[in-house]
Protein backbone atom coordinates (compact mmCIF):
# COMPACT_ATOMS: atom_id res chain seq x y z
CA UNK A 1 0.00 0.00 0.00
CA UNK A 2 0.92 3.68 -0.75
CA UNK A 3 1.80 5.99 1.97
CA UNK A 4 -0.52 8.83 3.34
CA UNK A 5 1.32 11.69 2.67
CA UNK A 6 -1.27 13.89 0.74
CA UNK A 7 -4.10 11.84 1.61
CA UNK A 8 -6.91 13.44 4.03
CA UNK A 9 -9.35 10.86 5.54
CA UNK A 10 -12.83 11.77 6.37
CA UNK A 11 -14.20 9.79 8.74
CA UNK A 12 -18.22 10.13 9.70
CA UNK A 13 -19.45 7.87 12.67
CA UNK A 14 -23.39 8.03 12.43
CA UNK A 15 -26.73 6.35 14.21
CA UNK A 16 -27.15 4.56 10.84
CA UNK A 17 -23.62 4.44 8.94
CA UNK A 18 -20.04 4.90 9.13
CA UNK A 19 -18.52 6.37 6.27
CA UNK A 20 -15.05 6.79 5.50
CA UNK A 21 -13.49 8.80 2.47
CA UNK A 22 -10.25 9.32 0.78
CA UNK A 23 -9.02 12.61 -0.60
CA UNK A 24 -6.32 14.51 -1.77
CA UNK A 25 -5.28 17.69 -3.90
CA UNK A 26 -4.92 17.33 -7.29
CA UNK A 27 -1.79 18.97 -9.35
CA UNK A 28 -4.49 21.81 -10.05
CA UNK A 29 -4.96 22.10 -5.82
CA UNK A 30 -8.14 20.86 -5.98
CA UNK A 31 -9.60 18.07 -4.14
CA UNK A 32 -10.42 14.63 -5.59
CA UNK A 33 -12.09 11.83 -4.18
CA UNK A 34 -10.07 8.60 -3.99
CA UNK A 35 -12.20 5.98 -2.24
CA UNK A 36 -15.36 5.91 -0.07
CA UNK A 37 -17.23 3.27 1.91
CA UNK A 38 -20.08 2.89 3.63
CA UNK A 39 -20.99 0.25 6.26
CA UNK A 40 -23.58 -0.29 9.00
CA UNK A 41 -23.24 1.44 12.32
CA UNK A 42 -23.19 -0.69 15.12
CA UNK A 43 -23.30 0.09 18.94
CA UNK A 44 -25.06 4.38 18.41
CA UNK A 45 -27.56 5.57 19.82
CA UNK A 46 -28.98 9.15 18.58
CA UNK A 47 -25.50 9.87 17.15
CA UNK A 48 -23.91 8.62 20.84
CA UNK A 49 -21.68 5.46 21.44
CA UNK A 50 -23.79 2.80 23.64
CA UNK A 51 -21.35 -0.09 22.26
CA UNK A 52 -18.08 0.52 22.26
CA UNK A 53 -16.95 -2.73 21.25
CA UNK A 54 -19.54 -2.85 18.23
CA UNK A 55 -18.69 1.01 17.69
CA UNK A 56 -14.83 -0.05 17.20
CA UNK A 57 -15.72 -3.00 14.58
CA UNK A 58 -17.47 -0.65 12.02
CA UNK A 59 -15.17 1.91 12.39
CA UNK A 60 -12.52 -0.53 11.41
CA UNK A 61 -14.40 -2.40 9.06
CA UNK A 62 -15.33 1.20 7.08
CA UNK A 63 -11.51 2.51 7.21
CA UNK A 64 -10.19 -1.01 6.10
CA UNK A 65 -12.60 -0.89 3.43
CA UNK A 66 -11.85 2.21 2.24
CA UNK A 67 -7.94 1.52 2.12
CA UNK A 68 -8.28 -1.54 0.19
CA UNK A 69 -10.46 -0.26 -2.46
CA UNK A 70 -7.26 2.80 -2.37
CA UNK A 71 -4.33 1.13 -1.68
CA UNK A 72 -3.98 3.75 1.08
CA UNK A 73 -2.37 2.95 4.44
CA UNK A 74 -5.03 5.07 6.43
CA UNK A 75 -3.32 5.67 10.18
CA UNK A 76 -5.01 9.03 11.03
CA UNK A 77 -8.35 10.77 9.98
CA UNK A 78 -10.83 13.91 10.35
CA UNK A 79 -13.36 12.97 12.85
CA UNK A 80 -17.10 14.31 13.13
CA UNK A 81 -19.05 14.51 16.18
CA UNK A 82 -22.81 14.96 16.40
CA UNK A 83 -25.69 14.01 18.77
CA UNK A 84 -28.25 15.14 21.22
CA UNK A 85 -25.60 16.25 23.64
CA UNK A 86 -24.41 18.86 21.52
CA UNK A 87 -25.43 22.05 23.37
CA UNK A 88 -24.15 26.01 22.76
CA UNK A 89 -23.55 29.50 23.91
CA UNK A 90 -23.00 32.93 22.90
CA UNK A 91 -20.30 35.23 24.92
CA UNK A 92 -18.91 38.25 24.10
CA UNK A 93 -14.54 38.64 24.93
CA UNK A 94 -13.12 42.48 25.61
CA UNK A 95 -9.45 43.14 25.84
CA UNK A 96 -7.17 46.43 24.80
CA UNK A 97 -5.03 46.50 21.34
CA UNK A 98 -1.96 46.24 22.87
CA UNK A 99 1.79 47.66 21.31
CA UNK A 100 2.14 51.70 20.95
CA UNK A 101 0.62 51.38 17.33
CA UNK A 102 -2.62 49.86 17.77
CA UNK A 103 -2.39 47.56 15.58
CA UNK A 104 -4.33 44.27 16.60
CA UNK A 105 -1.83 41.29 16.10
CA UNK A 106 -2.48 37.30 16.76
CA UNK A 107 -1.60 37.80 20.27
CA UNK A 108 -4.96 40.40 20.53
CA UNK A 109 -6.89 37.70 18.64
CA UNK A 110 -5.95 35.54 21.02
CA UNK A 111 -6.34 37.74 24.43
CA UNK A 112 -9.72 38.33 23.39
CA UNK A 113 -11.32 34.51 22.37
CA UNK A 114 -9.69 33.38 25.45
CA UNK A 115 -11.46 36.43 27.48
CA UNK A 116 -14.86 35.09 25.20
CA UNK A 117 -14.00 31.62 26.58
CA UNK A 118 -14.60 32.83 30.36
CA UNK A 119 -17.94 31.54 31.41
CA UNK A 120 -19.24 29.03 33.63
CA UNK A 121 -19.33 25.34 32.04
CA UNK A 122 -21.21 22.77 33.75
CA UNK A 123 -18.64 19.95 34.65
CA UNK A 124 -20.31 17.19 32.68
CA UNK A 125 -19.79 19.51 29.47
CA UNK A 126 -16.00 19.61 27.42
CA UNK A 127 -15.78 22.91 24.82
CA UNK A 128 -15.50 21.30 21.17
CA UNK A 129 -15.52 24.95 19.57
CA UNK A 130 -14.80 28.48 20.04
CA UNK A 131 -16.33 30.43 16.71
CA UNK A 132 -15.73 33.86 16.41
CA UNK A 133 -18.90 35.08 14.90
CA UNK A 134 -18.55 39.13 14.48
CA UNK A 135 -15.46 40.99 15.54
CA UNK A 136 -15.68 44.88 16.76
CA UNK A 137 -12.80 47.31 16.61
CA UNK A 138 -13.75 50.43 19.20
CA UNK A 139 -17.81 49.95 18.53
CA UNK A 140 -17.35 49.41 15.21
CA UNK A 141 -19.63 45.86 14.06
CA UNK A 142 -19.24 43.20 11.47
CA UNK A 143 -15.72 42.83 10.89
CA UNK A 144 -14.64 39.28 10.25
CA UNK A 145 -11.19 39.14 10.16
CA UNK A 146 -9.22 42.26 12.39
CA UNK A 147 -5.71 41.18 11.86
CA UNK A 148 -3.92 44.27 11.17
CA UNK A 149 -6.44 46.85 11.85
CA UNK A 150 -5.60 49.61 14.42
CA UNK A 151 -7.66 50.81 17.49
CA UNK A 152 -7.85 50.63 21.15
CA UNK A 153 -10.48 47.98 22.24
CA UNK A 154 -11.06 44.77 20.71
CA UNK A 155 -14.49 42.87 21.29
CA UNK A 156 -15.26 39.19 20.01
CA UNK A 157 -18.69 37.38 20.31
CA UNK A 158 -18.53 33.30 19.96
CA UNK A 159 -20.15 31.05 19.44
CA UNK A 160 -19.16 27.92 22.20
CA UNK A 161 -19.99 24.43 20.82
CA UNK A 162 -20.65 22.03 24.18
CA UNK A 163 -20.56 18.45 24.30
CA UNK A 164 -21.10 15.89 26.76
CA UNK A 165 -17.69 14.83 28.32
CA UNK A 166 -18.54 10.95 28.25
CA UNK A 167 -19.84 11.29 24.85
CA UNK A 168 -16.84 13.17 23.32
CA UNK A 169 -14.19 10.75 25.08
CA UNK A 170 -16.26 7.63 24.30
CA UNK A 171 -16.06 8.95 20.56
CA UNK A 172 -12.22 9.38 20.94
CA UNK A 173 -11.84 6.20 22.76
CA UNK A 174 -13.24 4.90 19.85
CA UNK A 175 -11.70 5.75 16.81
CA UNK A 176 -8.42 5.66 19.01
CA UNK A 177 -8.62 1.54 20.05
CA UNK A 178 -9.26 1.29 16.26
CA UNK A 179 -6.09 1.91 15.30
CA UNK A 180 -6.20 5.71 14.61
CA UNK A 181 -5.24 8.98 15.24
CA UNK A 182 -7.11 11.95 15.17
CA UNK A 183 -6.30 14.48 12.95
CA UNK A 184 -8.86 16.66 13.76
CA UNK A 185 -12.64 17.17 14.84
CA UNK A 186 -15.68 19.18 14.00
CA UNK A 187 -18.86 19.63 14.54
CA UNK A 188 -20.80 17.08 12.03
CA UNK A 189 -23.19 20.01 10.60
CA UNK A 190 -20.61 22.12 10.30
CA UNK A 191 -19.27 20.11 8.12
CA UNK A 192 -22.20 19.13 5.95
CA UNK A 193 -22.52 23.20 5.54
CA UNK A 194 -19.38 23.35 4.05
CA UNK A 195 -20.09 20.43 1.53
CA UNK A 196 -23.51 21.83 0.28
CA UNK A 197 -23.30 25.55 0.92
CA UNK A 198 -21.76 27.72 -1.77
CA UNK A 199 -19.91 30.90 -0.29
CA UNK A 200 -22.73 33.36 -1.50
CA UNK A 201 -25.28 30.94 0.52
CA UNK A 202 -23.32 31.39 3.43
CA UNK A 203 -22.62 35.12 3.05
CA UNK A 204 -26.60 35.82 2.21
CA UNK A 205 -27.61 33.74 5.02
CA UNK A 206 -28.54 29.98 4.74
CA UNK A 207 -30.41 27.00 7.21
CA UNK A 208 -28.74 23.57 6.76
CA UNK A 209 -30.60 20.84 8.28
CA UNK A 210 -29.04 17.44 7.79
CA UNK A 211 -31.22 14.47 8.64
CA UNK A 212 -29.18 11.67 10.08
CA UNK A 213 -30.94 8.35 11.17
CA UNK A 214 -31.13 9.34 15.19
CA UNK A 215 -30.76 12.87 14.98
CA UNK A 216 -31.18 16.56 12.49
CA UNK A 217 -28.42 18.40 13.06
CA UNK A 218 -29.13 22.28 12.11
CA UNK A 219 -26.71 25.06 11.08
CA UNK A 220 -27.23 28.85 10.39
CA UNK A 221 -25.02 31.12 8.15
CA UNK A 222 -24.99 34.55 7.91
CA UNK A 223 -22.53 37.17 6.54
CA UNK A 224 -20.00 34.37 5.73
CA UNK A 225 -20.42 32.89 9.61
CA UNK A 226 -21.62 30.47 11.66
CA UNK A 227 -24.65 31.54 14.12
CA UNK A 228 -26.44 29.06 15.28
CA UNK A 229 -26.57 25.11 15.83
CA UNK A 230 -28.63 22.55 16.96
CA UNK A 231 -29.59 19.32 17.41
CA UNK A 232 -33.23 17.64 17.15
CA UNK A 233 -33.36 14.34 18.68
CA UNK A 234 -35.86 12.96 15.68
CA UNK A 235 -34.24 11.46 12.55
CA UNK A 236 -35.12 8.79 9.63
CA UNK A 237 -35.08 6.00 12.32
CA UNK A 238 -38.09 7.42 13.59
CA UNK A 239 -39.88 7.13 10.03
CA UNK A 240 -38.77 3.39 10.03
CA UNK A 241 -40.13 2.55 13.18
CA UNK A 242 -43.64 4.69 12.50
CA UNK A 243 -43.85 2.24 9.04
CA UNK A 244 -42.55 -0.87 11.71
CA UNK A 245 -45.43 -0.09 14.07
CA UNK A 246 -48.48 1.17 12.14
CA UNK A 247 -48.08 -1.73 9.26
CA UNK A 248 -46.79 -4.66 11.39
CA UNK A 249 -43.98 -5.48 9.63
CA UNK A 250 -40.03 -5.43 10.56
CA UNK A 251 -37.64 -3.08 11.32
CA UNK A 252 -35.74 -4.39 7.76
CA UNK A 253 -38.60 -4.42 5.69
CA UNK A 254 -39.70 -1.33 7.25
CA UNK A 255 -36.29 0.14 6.23
CA UNK A 256 -36.69 -1.15 2.66
CA UNK A 257 -39.72 0.22 1.93
CA UNK A 258 -38.97 3.51 3.33
CA UNK A 259 -36.45 3.70 1.15
CA UNK A 260 -37.32 1.99 -2.06
CA UNK A 261 -41.03 3.63 -2.30
CA UNK A 262 -40.94 6.39 0.54
CA UNK A 263 -42.10 10.06 -0.67
CA UNK A 264 -41.86 13.07 2.20
CA UNK A 265 -45.73 14.11 1.05
CA UNK A 266 -48.78 12.10 -0.36
CA UNK A 267 -49.03 15.05 -2.97
CA UNK A 268 -46.21 12.47 -4.48
CA UNK A 269 -48.09 9.14 -4.02
CA UNK A 270 -48.79 7.04 -6.74
CA UNK A 271 -52.42 6.92 -7.29
CA UNK A 272 -53.44 3.01 -7.31
CA UNK A 273 -49.75 1.91 -6.25
CA UNK A 274 -49.94 -1.28 -3.86
CA UNK A 275 -47.08 -2.41 -2.27
CA UNK A 276 -46.53 -6.55 -2.17
CA UNK A 277 -45.25 -7.24 1.17
CA UNK A 278 -44.43 -11.01 2.46
CA UNK A 279 -47.08 -13.01 2.95
CA UNK A 280 -45.96 -14.66 5.90
CA UNK A 281 -46.71 -10.86 7.22
CA UNK A 282 -49.55 -10.04 9.49
CA UNK A 283 -51.02 -7.73 7.16
CA UNK A 284 -54.45 -8.69 5.12
CA UNK A 285 -53.94 -8.81 1.64
CA UNK A 286 -49.60 -9.03 2.53
CA UNK A 287 -50.25 -5.11 0.70
CA UNK A 288 -50.37 -1.63 1.62
CA UNK A 289 -51.25 1.40 -0.27
CA UNK A 290 -48.44 3.88 -1.14
CA UNK A 291 -50.71 6.76 -0.24
CA UNK A 292 -50.82 5.21 2.73
CA UNK A 293 -46.81 4.40 3.26
CA UNK A 294 -46.64 8.43 2.28
CA UNK A 295 -49.17 9.50 5.24
CA UNK A 296 -47.10 7.77 7.84
CA UNK A 297 -43.65 9.70 6.46
CA UNK A 298 -45.29 13.30 5.82
CA UNK A 299 -46.70 12.89 9.35
CA UNK A 300 -42.81 12.58 10.99
CA UNK A 301 -41.27 14.62 8.60
CA UNK A 302 -43.38 17.36 9.14
CA UNK A 303 -42.98 17.00 13.00
CA UNK A 304 -39.11 17.26 12.15
CA UNK A 305 -39.31 20.34 10.47
CA UNK A 306 -42.23 21.99 12.60
CA UNK A 307 -39.35 21.26 15.55
CA UNK A 308 -36.59 22.90 13.23
CA UNK A 309 -38.87 25.87 12.89
CA UNK A 310 -39.55 26.40 16.76
CA UNK A 311 -35.98 26.01 17.25
CA UNK A 312 -35.10 29.03 14.64
CA UNK A 313 -38.01 30.69 16.28
CA UNK A 314 -36.39 30.87 20.04
CA UNK A 315 -33.12 30.91 18.51
CA UNK A 316 -34.61 34.62 16.33
CA UNK A 317 -32.89 32.99 13.46
CA UNK A 318 -35.65 33.18 10.79
CA UNK A 319 -34.55 36.45 9.84
CA UNK A 320 -31.44 35.88 8.41
CA UNK A 321 -32.64 33.43 6.03
CA UNK A 322 -32.84 35.01 2.57
CA UNK A 323 -31.22 31.84 0.87
CA UNK A 324 -33.47 29.56 2.36
CA UNK A 325 -32.56 26.04 3.12
CA UNK A 326 -30.58 23.51 1.95
CA UNK A 327 -31.46 19.31 3.75
CA UNK A 328 -29.03 16.85 3.26
CA UNK A 329 -28.36 13.73 4.77
CA UNK A 330 -29.89 9.99 4.01
CA UNK A 331 -33.40 11.48 4.95
CA UNK A 332 -33.57 14.03 2.21
CA UNK A 333 -33.28 11.03 -0.53
CA UNK A 334 -37.19 11.43 0.30
CA UNK A 335 -39.38 12.66 -3.00
CA UNK A 336 -40.87 15.89 -2.34
CA UNK A 337 -39.22 16.56 0.85
CA UNK A 338 -37.86 20.47 -0.41
CA UNK A 339 -41.86 21.23 -0.75
CA UNK A 340 -42.51 20.00 2.72
CA UNK A 341 -39.93 21.99 4.04
CA UNK A 342 -40.49 25.28 2.15
CA UNK A 343 -43.98 24.79 3.16
CA UNK A 344 -43.09 24.61 6.92
CA UNK A 345 -40.52 26.36 7.32
CA UNK A 346 -41.98 29.28 4.77
CA UNK A 347 -38.36 29.20 3.30
CA UNK A 348 -36.99 28.83 -0.10
CA UNK A 349 -36.04 24.90 0.19
CA UNK A 350 -33.76 22.80 -1.96
CA UNK A 351 -31.92 19.01 -1.73
CA UNK A 352 -28.47 19.55 -1.18
CA UNK A 353 -25.24 16.92 -1.68
CA UNK A 354 -21.54 17.70 -2.17
CA UNK A 355 -20.50 20.24 -4.46
CA UNK A 356 -16.98 21.20 -6.22
CA UNK A 357 -15.22 17.96 -5.55
CA UNK A 358 -13.13 15.86 -8.35
CA UNK A 359 -12.60 12.19 -8.97
CA UNK A 360 -15.72 9.95 -7.66
CA UNK A 361 -17.97 12.59 -7.85
CA UNK A 362 -20.78 10.91 -9.75
CA UNK A 363 -20.34 8.46 -5.94
CA UNK A 364 -20.39 11.01 -3.79
CA UNK A 365 -22.77 13.40 -5.01
CA UNK A 366 -25.42 11.92 -2.62
CA UNK A 367 -26.16 13.87 0.08
CA UNK A 368 -25.29 10.71 2.29
CA UNK A 369 -21.71 11.87 1.91
CA UNK A 370 -22.02 15.56 2.87
CA UNK A 371 -20.88 15.25 6.42
CA UNK A 372 -17.70 13.01 5.52
CA UNK A 373 -16.74 15.10 2.32
CA UNK A 374 -17.14 18.53 4.39
CA UNK A 375 -15.07 16.41 7.02
CA UNK A 376 -12.07 16.63 4.47
CA UNK A 377 -12.74 19.86 2.66
CA UNK A 378 -12.41 21.01 6.41
CA UNK A 379 -9.08 19.43 6.64
CA UNK A 380 -7.36 20.29 3.30
CA UNK A 381 -8.17 24.09 4.22
CA UNK A 382 -6.87 23.52 7.87
CA UNK A 383 -3.89 22.00 6.11
CA UNK A 384 -3.19 24.67 3.33
CA UNK A 385 -3.63 27.31 6.48
CA UNK A 386 -0.27 26.03 7.85
CA UNK A 387 -1.74 23.82 10.93
CA UNK A 388 -1.01 20.41 11.32
CA UNK A 389 -4.55 19.32 12.67
CA UNK A 390 -6.76 20.07 15.55
CA UNK A 391 -5.06 17.37 17.55
CA UNK A 392 -7.50 16.48 20.37
CA UNK A 393 -5.60 16.73 24.00
CA UNK A 394 -6.90 14.66 26.81
CA UNK A 395 -10.42 15.02 28.06
CA UNK A 396 -9.79 16.96 31.25
CA UNK A 397 -7.22 19.44 29.76
CA UNK A 398 -8.60 23.51 30.37
CA UNK A 399 -9.16 23.29 26.73
CA UNK A 400 -8.20 21.09 23.87
CA UNK A 401 -7.40 23.98 21.25
CA UNK A 402 -5.06 25.79 24.20
CA UNK A 403 -1.65 24.43 22.66
CA UNK A 404 -2.65 25.91 18.97
CA UNK A 405 -4.99 28.81 20.03
CA UNK A 406 -3.76 31.08 17.16
CA UNK A 407 -3.90 28.68 14.68
CA UNK A 408 -7.26 27.93 15.45
CA UNK A 409 -8.57 31.24 15.70
CA UNK A 410 -6.59 32.15 12.09
CA UNK A 411 -8.11 29.25 11.02
CA UNK A 412 -11.75 29.60 12.22
CA UNK A 413 -11.11 33.15 10.75
CA UNK A 414 -9.87 31.79 7.03
CA UNK A 415 -12.03 29.25 7.01
CA UNK A 416 -15.96 30.96 7.81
Amino acid sequence: MRGKTEVIVGLDIGTTKVCALVAEPSESGNLEVKGVSLVRSMGMRKGVIVDLENAIESVRRAVSEVSQRTGVNIDSVFVGVAGSHISTLRNRGVTLISGESREITHNDLNRVIEAAQTVSIPQDKKVIHVLPMEFIVDGQRGIKDPLGMAGIKLEAEVLIILGSYTSIQSAINCVSRAGLEIDGILLEPIASAEAVLSPTEKELGALVIDIGGGTTDVAVFFEGNIRHTAVIPVGGDHITSDIAAIFKIPLSMAEEVKIRYGCASVDFAESGLDIELKPSLPKAGGKISHRELCDVIEARIGEIFMLVRDNLKKSQCLMYLPAGAVITGGVALLKGIDEVASRILDLPARVGGPQDMGGLTEVVSSPIFSTAVGLVKYGFQQRNSGGRGLKINQVGEENWFSKLKDKIIRFFVDFF
